[in-house]
């Protein structure tokens, strides 16, 4: 991922256990549209296979993307890789989750790796402000989540 010639990385702690915050992102894709601005959707193509190898299917601003599992390391860490979206934004993307247990609940770090097309800086402006704003508020929303969860 260091290679690539865009690096993203954003970090949050949120208030609740590591093993909820990692399921919460990891299993419970579906939840994702109360939490994640922008994210209309999510499921994995086999409700059994959520380990490397699996596809996952996020529903994002109107638009359907396919992901690739790459590793699962329950857990501490995820990473998988974009294999195709309706928008040419990258000639390839890759995300990492890291999961860190605190004191007082989850230090989650989000890298993203991309080899953008033109297309990037445009529909992506400051992109380390932008989408740290924006996934920094799905975090908060996350732990809100979490929180009064039973």
């Amino acid at each position: 991922m260091s290679s690539a010639p865009r690096l993203y990385v954003f970090d949050a702690a949120v208030d609740a256990a590591r093993d909820s915050v990692f399921a919460a992102i990891v299993d419970e894709v579906g939840t994702w549209p109360a939490w994640f601005p922008g994210v209309t959707g999510g499921s994995y193509a086999s409700a059994d296979e959520r380990g490397a190898g699996a596809t996952r299917l996020l529903g994002l601003a109107g638009t359907r993307v396919r992901e690739t599992v790459l590793i699962r390391e329950e857990p501490h860490r995820w990473m998988y890789r974009v294999d195709a979206a309706p928008v040419p934004i990258a000639h390839a993307m890759v995300e990492a989750w890291l999961f860190d247990e605190l004191p007082y609940g989850t230090h989650v770090r989000w890298t993203v790796a991309v080899e953008p097309t033109a297309l990037f800086d445009v529909l992506v402006p400051f992109p380390q402000v932008t989408i740290g704003a924006l996934w920094r508020r799905a975090m908060r929303n996350l732990g809100a989540r979490l929180q009064i969860a039973p």
